[in-house]
């Protein structure tokens, strides 16, 4: 599945993609809000689209994964997710999500040297990322479709799909 987007919607769809991934971690992470800002947030999504040419699917398909994430941690009676590792996660969730859209993606290194964490950690997070979801990576069309309404980006793209 394809959407395409014009380039003028771009700082509309980092505004809405940042919103909503601001009101996931600041649900999850109690006491998150002083530390976890939208500029921050809006900050990394535009790296992302500069450095990796992240696309819309990629931003539902990793929002999706933050929320599984967050969910089996409920499930579990595990909590990870903190203030202190919010960022890794969110890096985790995207890299993730990148690998699971693209035939070909960057290596871990790159995105260890992009955000600036070392290469051990970043690998032990998604190590750690996968394991809590119990490598459930899937997304189904219908949970993605419920997603991309949720952003309610379509209105200012042309929606492309590809099957």
């Amino acid at each position: 599945m394809k959407v395409a987007c014009r380039k003028e919607s771009q700082s509309k769809q980092i505004e809405l993609l940042t919103q909503k991934l601001f009101g996931i971690l600041i649900d999850a992470v109690p006491g998150s809000s002083e530390l976890i800002s939208l500029q921050s947030i809006a900050s990394f999504l535009e790296l992302l689209y500069q450095k990796v040419d992240l696309q819309i699917e990629e931003c539902i398909i990793a929002t999706i994964l933050l929320q599984r994430f967050i969910q089996k941690q409920v499930q579990k009676n595990v909590y990870i997710l903190n203030t202190s590792n919010a960022g890794m996660v969110l890096i985790v969730s995207f890299m993730l999500s990148l690998k699971l859209h693209r035939d070909s993606v960057n290596k871990n290194i790159y995105f260890a040297k992009l955000f600036e964490v070392s290469i051990f950690d970043l690998n032990m997070s998604i190590a750690g990322f996968l394991r809590l979801v119990d490598h459930d990576t899937w997304v189904q069309e219908e949970q993605y479709l419920i997603e991309l309404e949720q952003y309610k980006i379509y209105d200012e793209m042309e929606v492309t799909l590809l099957i």
